[in-house]
């Protein structure tokens, strides 16, 4: 059970990601779960009447705004008038998604958008499956697109094709981003001056805008500066969540990402949707996969079942996978580059499909991926500490699975990855997934 929450942008943020440039950082125009789960943290942390009580991690060192599970059990907190009581007792118990601009979500890495005809956008997975075909019986069904479409690339970023309240093929939408560049200087704490060689310079996003264009009206704004996403309580105790929905409502102004002490990265909470959303049914998953093989069956494609699975944000699912290479390597005796592909997407198929049982269901067919390896420190320790390197698949990634068949077991195992993600970390919002997202019927190239 899920609530929708909308924060309304009220100052410049800076959202940071892998840094391109030793001296240059600029904001993403969406935020991870983990950044709002911060945001909260300090929030308690700065209302508590017993924030002077240190905690320490395993290595002794003193880790900054740590909620401590349980605190409020204590019964002097208790009889405090404390206004996020209910949020500090249970803020274990909470998951956050990502948050996207507008309620958007992330484009497939399957779209590809026309290099002749303007912006014409489309989706290649279903004619990537048609490639299993003889080839000569694809090269005849392929002339018949080519002529609408030409030469075709690779299209990234925010699915703005997908909303319901508006066609794309009538109202031409983009989204308009407005960045606000700073250029800093360190100081040499020693010299009390310029440090030499130290400019560095902030591209934060200051506005974001969801433009719709008609050709007889010009361009009007449809929304503004509106990040939306979903909260998750792991509670049966419906007053315990109305509770901890009134006080995050309370906080009224939150402060997101970087530079905050500032003034930077302030949001309002705009509103909750207080009616739970299931946002995962499972006739709703079986309906979206009937739909998408529903095409496949034109060209007596029966034997398998497809099942495309969308990342809608990146996804830590490489646990201990250097290890697991290494073991496969130590068998074949081959290098990481010469490992085979059959043995290659059996790995990743294990590592979305958890469950022994259920994994000999299912056979990956294709992956459409982007991996990016993250390092860096864990600033909730006095002292920074590097982390762990963590391979991650990105978002947008597309992962092709098929079985045979449809059962309730399998239906089941959807639903909950569906609900839960996938991978580590999915209380962040890390490792969310779509099963059969609409985006692939809705814009494939007709064949016929």
């Amino acid at each position: 059970m899920k609530y929708r929450i909308n924060l309304i942008s009220k100052s410049p943020i800076m959202i940071g990601e892998k840094k391109t440039k030793s001296n240059y950082f600029k904001s993403l125009n969406n935020f991870p779960g983990s950044v709002f789960y911060a945001a909260l943290a300090k929030e308690i942390s700065y209302r508590c009447f017993y924030n002077e009580t240190k905690e320490f991690d395993e290595n002794n060192n003193e880790k900054m705004f740590w909620v401590k599970e349980g605190k409020v059990d204590n019964k002097d907190c208790m009889k405090n008038d404390c206004s996020v009581k209910n949020l500090c007792r249970m803020f274990k118990k909470i998951k956050v998604s990502h948050f996207y601009p507008f309620g958007l979500g992330v484009l497939p890495l399957t779209a590809k958008v026309s290099k002749d005809y303007g912006d014409k956008i489309c989706d290649i997975l279903h004619e990537n499956i048609l490639m299993d075909l003889d080839y000569e019986e694809y090269k005849k069904i392929r002339k018949k697109y080519e002529n609408e479409f030409g030469r075709v690339e690779n299209k990234k970023g925010l699915n703005i094709y997908s909303r319901n309240d508006f066609d794309y093929k009538t109202y031409k939408c983009f989204i308009e981003e407005d960045y606000h560049l700073i250029t800093r200087s360190a100081i040499d704490p020693l010299r009390k001056s310029a440090e030499y060689g130290s400019l560095f310079s902030y591209d934060l996003l200051k506005s974001i805008k969801l433009n719709r264009k008609i050709e007889e009206y010009g361009k009007d704004t449809i929304e503004e500066d509106n990040f939306t996403g979903y909260i998750k309580i792991d509670s049966d105790n419906e007053k315990i969540k109305e509770n901890i929905i009134n006080e995050i409502i309370n906080l009224d102004n939150i402060y997101l990402g970087g530079m905050i002490s500032i003034g930077y990265g302030k949001c309002n909470i705009d509103n909750i949707n207080r009616e739970p959303l299931n946002l995962n049914k499972t006739d709703s998953i079986v309906d979206r996969i009937n739909n998408f093989n529903k095409y496949l069956k034109k060209y007596n494609m029966k034997d398998k079942i497809y099942i495309p699975i969308l990342l809608e944000s990146d996804a830590y699912i490489f646990d201990n996978f250097g290890t697991k290479i290494n073991d496969l390597n130590s068998k074949s005796g081959l290098n990481p580059s010469n490992i085979e592909t059959e043995d290659y997407k059996e790995l990743i198929k294990n590592e979305f499909i958890k469950d022994k049982e259920l994994s000999s269901e299912f056979t990956l067919e294709k992956i459409f991926a982007e991996y990016e390896s993250l390092r860096g420190f864990d600033t909730s320790k006095q002292i920074g500490f590097l982390r762990d390197i963590s391979i991650v698949m990105k978002s947008g990634s597309v992962i092709l699975m098929s079985i045979k068949k449809i059962d309730a077991k399998i239906m089941g195992y959807l639903e909950k990855i569906s609900s839960d993600g996938i991978g580590e970390k999915n209380e962040y919002g890390f490792g969310a997934v779509k099963i059969c997202d609409d985006f692939h019927n809705k814009y494939k190239r007709n064949l016929s």
